[in-house]
């Protein structure tokens, strides 16, 4: 889309009343071994968090021929988002690869290593096993 035609749309979710308007992005406690978040709002506060994100877009797109845009500033200290969030997006960074191209955390040698290491455990346990045997045998 171009900018032109996020407009409408932005100014549309703008008009929300910000007085009813809640927003935060908050920690998901007790999961083991990732970070995990949840966003906590109602309508009016998704529909203003939105506005910002399209603003965000169409600054990209007006911006994506400037190669010195380093960041495009996102709303912060408005009263719809809770001041203990613990999570806060301050920016967009540009970034001009497909998605395709972007690395995932979760590349196939961090696969490897989670089976490097159950082969590994394995391995430990059948030792441990053997030598129980043995220790059996000589008694």
């Amino acid at each position: 889309m171009q900018p032109s035609d996020l407009q409408p749309i932005i100014d549309q979710l703008s008009v929300t009343d910000s007085e009813s308007a809640y927003f935060g992005i908050f920690e998901i406690p007790n999961i083991v071994d990732e970070e995990y978040c949840c966003i906590k709002a109602n309508s009016a506060g998704l529909r203003l968090y939105a506005s910002s994100l399209l603003s965000a877009a169409a600054q990209l797109e007006e911006a994506k021929d400037t190669p010195n845009i380093t960041s495009i500033s996102l709303q912060t200290n408005v009263s719809w988002i809770d001041q203990s969030s613990e999570v806060r997006l301050i920016y967009v960074e540009p970034y001009g690869k497909p998605a395709a191209e972007i690395e995932n955390g979760n590349a196939w040698s961090d696969k490897l290593f989670k089976v490097g290491c159950a082969v590994a455990g394995i391995i430990v346990l059948g030792l441990v096993g053997l030598g129980c045997l043995k220790l059996v045998e000589l008694f």
